[in-house]
């Protein structure tokens, strides 16, 4: 039985498929170390936060739905866990908290489906009255979130974007501006 050298392509794919799956067994350990320690703490506040909402708050109204994933799909749960994570853990650094908000909008992916995520987003979009999408509807409208028509969700977006920049009062030619072009995406997508 003779020995022959196995080809330098194969010694070569076969330690970086080794090195790939220790890679990924590492980042699977590691994110799983995190929600034990970091963020499985505070699941069960999270999960009361979620429950203690009125029932509007938690199932938001297809229009509201439709519209909020149209135009801030890609932010809803980096915007959730930056307000869940101020709300459960407080003050820290601004490497710390950089780093915990990334995880925790991961982690709102494990525990939370999409539309638990919408609903916190919701509960703590701003608004220049408080926090609360039904209660900034309430507020600038007077109308249940179910009512609004495109035009006036898309007002409550820009607020809650930033409502000190796209106040009704204080600056409303900047969030016409805002709100036109959240109508626009609305409509394109």
């Amino acid at each position: 039985m003779s020995l022959t050298p196995k080809p330098l392509i194969t010694v070569l794919a076969r330690t970086i498929l080794a090195a790939l799956g220790a890679i990924f067994l590492g980042a699977v350990l590691f994110v799983g170390f995190y929600d034990l320690h970091d963020f499985r703490p505070y699941a069960g506040r999270i999960e009361a936060v979620y429950e203690s909402m009125e029932p509007e708050e938690r199932q938001p109204p297809p229009n509201v739905q439709r519209f909020i994933w149209k135009v801030d799909g890609h932010i809803v749960d980096t915007f959730a866990a930056s307000r869940l994570l101020s709300e459960m853990r407080g003050q820290m650094n601004m490497g710390s908290w950089h780093y915990h908000s990334l995880m925790w909008d991961l982690m709102l992916h494990f525990h939370f489906d999409k539309q638990q995520r919408l609903a916190l987003y919701c509960h703590y979009l701003p608004h220049e009255n408080g926090v609360g999408f039904s209660a900034a509807a309430r507020a600038c409208f007077g109308k249940q979130p179910h009512e609004l028509a495109d035009e006036q969700l898309a007002t409550l977006v820009a607020i809650g974007r930033s409502p000190g920049a796209n106040s009704t009062t204080r600056h409303p030619e900047h969030l016409e501006r805002i709100k036109l072009r959240l109508l626009e995406a609305s409509k394109s997508q």
